[in-house]
């Protein structure tokens, strides 16, 4: 079950005024402020707005006692050597196809497997570094409760010579009262190290254990609070990356969407292709790439454009001067 909310005056309606969303009231930017703002919009001349999309993916922190049989289980990359050799072949071997093809991908990893990473790789030879230097891997921090904190994930990451972007790789904005995405308006201090990381762009806004009505927003802007996350705050130092529906088959629908009028031409959008890192094998390998080679008559027309998320947030603070923009994408979820 999909959560179905609309921000009220921005879906439908393309970019809005600042202060004129409004969860409550449903207000809107006036048309000059939108006219302004459509100058000024990354799009292609032939078929309007450009879709931004990135490939996600996530690792987690394992899940002790859960068997392997369980959907929701976790692998110990750092307990289980073979697995995590296993897996790290699958990660070079899709991040070269993926970077032949011009796709980009946001690795978005908690402590365990840069962990592995450290025990089981060279220091100036290791994965983590590959796929960056190699490869074009963007690494995001992705954290889960344990006992690191975002700030000991940057730093790992950091011991392994990458660089962590400053991406929240995912959060929980709903219910309210187990919102944490506030925290990061504020630098993150290590629980475990002394190291000090800041967060500024925003991505899958998620609940609980993904239990609830997850968020499947495109576009970009900067939430007011935890009890009013749809409403722009142009004050606000955090801005929220939309990840639609988080499948190829989203994108497609967007797109058509674009076509028919179903989505507004002065928008901003976003979407992203996710997957599960523990997931890859030769199967998972050919289902990504399949998903992401059906975007490529979008590609080639200019309708989608690969980029990272921190490509994506400089083309909208530059090219679409940070005005906010939200699309509903929940009804290209399948349920």
């Amino acid at each position: 079950m999909w959560w179905i909310g609309l921000w009220m005056g921005c879906v439908g309606s393309g970019p809005v005024d600042s202060d004129a969303v409004d969860s409550d009231t449903g207000d809107t930017a006036d048309s000059e402020d939108t006219a302004d703002t459509v100058e000024t919009a990354d799009t292609d001349v032939n078929l309007g707005p450009v879709i931004y999309v990135t490939v996600v993916s996530h690792n987690e922190q394992p899940n002790t006692g859960v068997p392997e049989s369980d959907p929701a289980w976790h692998p110990n990359y750092v307990t289980d050597p073979a697995f995590y050799e296993d897996n790290r072949a699958a990660v070079l071997e899709l991040a070269e196809e993926l970077y032949n093809r011009g796709v980009t991908w946001n690795l978005q990893s908690d402590g365990n497997w840069l962990d592995a990473v450290a025990d089981n790789d060279e220091l100036n030879d290791n994965v983590a570094l590959e796929l960056q230097d190699s490869w074009d891997v963007q690494i995001d921090v992705h954290h889960h409760p344990s006992f690191y904190n975002d700030a000991d994930v940057a730093f790992a990451m950091e011991e392994l010579g990458v660089n962590p972007s400053d991406v929240v790789g995912g959060f929980v904005y709903s219910p309210v009262e187990e919102a944490n995405w506030e925290d990061f308006e504020v630098p993150i201090d290590g629980q475990v190290s002394e190291h000090t990381w800041t967060g500024r762009w925003l991505w899958g806004a998620a609940t609980p254990s993904h239990a609830g009505e997850d968020d499947h927003s495109s576009g970009i802007w900067r939430p007011q609070d935890a009890a009013n996350f749809y409403t722009h705050d142009p004050d606000q130092v955090l801005a929220v990356i939309g990840n639609c529906s988080i499948t190829a088959d989203g994108v497609l629908a967007l797109s058509a969407d674009l076509d028919d009028g179903g989505a507004p031409s002065d928008g901003f959008y976003t979407a992203a292709v996710m997957f599960d890192q523990q997931d890859l094998d030769d199967a998972k390998i050919a289902d990504i790439l399949a998903a992401v080679d059906s975007l490529e008559g979008l590609v080639d027309a200019g309708r989608v454009r690969w980029a990272h998320l921190t490509e994506i947030s400089d083309h909208w603070t530059t090219d679409y001067e940070g005005e906010p923009s939200r699309f509903d994408c929940s009804p290209y979820v399948d349920e």
